[in-house]
């Protein structure tokens, strides 16, 4: 007698009864990725910005792999697209002198950058990307008590552009714990009030020349990479030439972008330029550890 056959459905359930049940209930591991950010200022070794950099000249790999990236910069109006952040800070007589402050930093407002001011009298003000917000905060005293070194310590978790204006008096110089704490979060220092002939000395042969490459065995252009923390601190006579100069240097401001396994730990980013020049890089992930970056000359 022949054996009757199972139905479609009466098949399907038994293979369904028959499956090992830790099988059927394995999760398929989906790989994590983080958006990786790398800010970077490019200069030559005269201080000016390098401007004309496109996506090709950048290259990112990491364990042998490399990785797709875009690159936006600063723009001139407010919807630019790389973020900018201004810490204002004020000395007792930088206060006396600087009772226009709001419309000094009116152009500022106007290329979509947030403020902050910390007061002469220790309160930093929320940072805004309106004038007026800014002006109701001064006038109302709105604000947290901070250290210069505090205030500037604030902008290590902002992923964008970081400026900071320190402003004294003509006599005063800029003094060493705010210079490194201005290095630390890695952002701009403009000492208004400053000594400008300072800004001739070491350049370049105080930055740290880079020899490190992702092939030991491809050697290196004989043009050397100058590469700094953003530990140069730039001069400056007055609060116009601040403001001049930290548009202009906007020009060689770089913000790379990649999609980067969570796994990795460290990258390795290659620049592709055949003349000398200076480089600030500086990697971020929001709410994430930063791989270490090694920075290297391509061909």
């Amino acid at each position: 007698m022949t054996a009757p056959k199972l139905a479609p459905i009466a098949s399907l359930l038994l293979a369904l009864l028959c499956t090992p049940i830790g099988l059927a209930q394995q999760p398929i591991p989906i790989p994590q990725s983080n958006e990786l950010h790398i800010a970077i200022r490019m200069q030559d070794e005269s201080g000016e910005p390098i401007s004309d950099l496109s996506t090709d000249r950048f290259q990112l790999t990491a364990n042998g792999t490399s990785f797709p990236i875009t690159v936006t910069r600063p723009g001139d109006r407010a919807s630019a697209t790389v973020p900018t952040r201004l810490l204002v800070l004020l000395t007792p007589t930088a206060s006396r002198n600087n009772t226009d402050i709001l419309e000094r930093l009116h152009p500022f407002f106007k290329r979509g950058w947030q403020v902050s001011i910390l007061t002469a009298s220790s309160t930093q003000t929320p940072y805004a990307a309106r004038e007026q917000d800014l002006k109701t905060a001064l006038q109302n005293g709105i604000g947290k008590s901070k250290t210069v070194v505090q205030a500037i310590y604030d902008l290590d978790d902002f992923q964008g552009r970081r400026i900071v204006f320190y402003l004294t008096d003509s006599r005063q110089n800029l003094d060493d714990t705010t210079r490194k704490a201005a290095a630390k979060v890695t952002a701009m220092l403009y000492h208004v009030g400053g000594d400008i002939w300072r800004n001739f000395y070491g350049m370049p042969g105080s930055l740290a020349l880079v020899t490190v490459t992702s092939d030991p065995a491809s050697p290196l252009p004989d043009a050397p990479i100058y590469v700094q923390s953003i530990r140069d601190v730039r001069e400056e006579r007055t609060f116009a030439g601040a403001r001049r100069d930290a548009i202009r240097d906007a020009q060689g401001y770089y913000d790379l972008k990649a999609l980067i396994p969570d796994e990795v730990t460290a990258v390795t980013l290659g620049i592709k330029l055949k003349v000398n020049y200076c480089v600030n890089a500086q990697p971020y992930i929001e709410g994430h550890p930063a791989p270490d970056l090694i920075l290297a000359r391509t061909k």
